[in-house]
């Protein structure tokens, strides 16, 4: 359902603040 959805959603976020943090 909407589970998988949230999960990318998250992943996504997490993703994009490692790589503003990481840079």
């Amino acid at each position: 359902m909407a589970g998988w959805e949230l999960s990318i959603s998250f992943l996504s976020v997490g993703y994009l603040i490692f790589f503003v943090v990481g840079s």
